[in-house]
């Protein structure tokens, strides 16, 4: 047990960097099964594929490029805050939106099984699938920050594996 310490020790802005690489493909793959591909709501497409290409980058380069890579992390974090704003406004637009009763209903509402449409060709006689699509509701006010999150941990794993790298150096 105390090896394993010691290994998660020494490469922990590694470790992290491994989930938060994680996280934004998981977070790429709940966008994409939820159609969230229209208009404006691509921005956090792009930006979680920036972020996990970020992170990939983090674990390739090593401390390299660490300084650049934080930064990068850093206003990669500005889209979910965004975001908050986008929801909120599909949301009405207003504060109620971050009431917790409304709350409650739009996380009811956003939770509601993830269907699939599809459509019959007449002519044809073929039945395609047109995607994904929940049911109509409000948009979950606070499920951008996500991807804040995930950037803001990515910042903190780059400069945890850059502060072990320098203790290395001076060891």
């Amino acid at each position: 047990m105390s090896r394993l310490r010691a290994l998660i020790q020494k490469h922990f802005g590694s470790v992290v960097m491994g989930f938060v690489l994680v996280g934004f493909v998981v977070l790429l793959a709940e966008l994409l099964l939820t159609g969230h591909t229209r208009d404006i709501q691509l921005v956090a497409v792009v930006a979680t594929v920036i972020g996990a290409l970020l992170a990939l980058a983090a674990l390739l380069w090593g401390h390299r490029a660490r300084m650049a890579l934080a930064v990068l992390f850093l206003l990669l974090s500005i889209t979910g805050l965004v975001g908050v704003f986008e929801h909120a406004e599909e949301g009405g637009g207003r504060a109620e939106a971050f009431v917790p009763g409304t709350q409650a209903r739009a996380l009811s509402q956003a939770s509601a099984p993830i269907q699939v449409r599809f459509s019959y060709d007449e002519e044809s006689g073929e039945r395609s699938e047109s995607g994904f699509v929940r049911r109509e509701g409000s948009p979950p006010p606070l499920a951008p920050l996500s991807l804040t999150g995930l950037s803001l941990l990515g910042a903190a794993a780059v400069f945890a594996g850059r502060e072990s790298a320098d203790q290395e150096a001076t060891d």
